[in-house]
């Protein structure tokens, strides 16, 4: 089977941490190749197993791939829209910033970069596409939502009557499950790069405005974070810091682009899969969609 990567596009920091860090502690050329294949290598495994031969099972990863969630029209899919987000994000990070409208061009690139990493960390896509992923390793079927048994109702009144709100779970308990299910599937590597991409310190202080851009630093106002090279828990991240944060997320695959293999990438057993498929898929589609 041909390799499927994952892949999630976020403003790079390299120009803003290039300014605070010297040239012979920079990346080398192959670094990002390197990281790339890294978190792919971890990944790919997920994508194929032989197990999908099986008719029914072969349906189950259809079913994950395409996120199948149920009958709606255009226009309420979330994923395309922080795909267009973080491509927005991008693009913005990359044009020449006229410094007599912008007077601190690092810092803007950095405020981009930072909403579009945040940004990146909530979206739910990535998510639920491993957990279903890795709940077939295990020989569980497609779940719509995967992650409903973490969620938490709140009671509230509105106009005398009660009511309920249904608050999601975070990133950080979405991850700890994911961690759970690719330690069980014996894949442990797929926690470990979420883990490894995750900063709730900083996603909390960008979406609750609870920093300032200094110098070359991102300065907490109410929290601490840990330095990965002096372990030392400090208010102050330098640039270059999560300069390397956003580095490993553009190429963890924290979520998304996922490229199914082409027809012709596809062997002969698989087509004849897939072809014999639709009377699976005429007989469980009330059940799934």
């Amino acid at each position: 089977m041909s390799q499927v990567y994952v892949l999630v596009y976020v403003p790079s920091l390299t120009q803003t941490y290039n300014a605070g860090v010297s040239p012979d502690t920079q990346e080398p050329s192959n670094a990002a190749e390197d990281r790339l294949r890294h978190y792919a290598e971890i990944l790919n495994p997920l994508f194929w197993n032989d197990s999908f031969n099986n008719m029914n099972l072969l349906f189950e990863f259809a079913c994950s791939l395409v996120r199948a969630s149920g009958m709606k029209d255009t226009g309420w899919e979330s994923y395309n829209e922080s795909l267009s987000f973080l491509e927005d994000m991008r693009r913005l990070g990359e044009i020449d910033l006229p410094t007599e409208v912008f007077p601190e061009p690092l810092h803007t690139r950095a405020r981009l970069a930072l909403v579009a990493y945040g940004h990146a960390t909530e979206m739910k896509t990535h998510y639920e596409l491993l957990a279903n992923l890795l709940r077939l390793r295990l020989g569980k079927k497609y779940c719509i939502h995967p992650f409903a048994h973490l969620a938490t109702r709140r009671t509230r009144k509105i106009n005398g009557a009660k009511t309920y709100k249904i608050i999601t779970p975070s990133p950080e308990k979405k991850i700890a499950l994911i961690e759970e299910l690719s330690a069980q599937a014996g894949l442990p590597g797929v926690g470990a790069a979420l883990r490894e991409i995750h900063d709730p310190v900083i996603r909390n202080a960008v979406f609750h405005s609870d920093y300032v851009l200094h110098g070359t630093s991102m300065r907490l106002l109410s929290d601490y974070w840990k330095s990965p090279t002096s372990q030392v828990r400090t208010p102050m991240i330098q640039f270059h810091d999560i300069g390397q944060i956003d580095y490993k997320c553009v190429r963890v695959s924290l979520c998304i682009d996922c490229t199914v293999p082409s027809c012709s990438q596809i062997d002969d057993r698989f087509s004849r899969q897939v072809s014999s498929l639709r009377p699976t898929l005429q007989r469980n589609l009330r059940v799934h969609l």
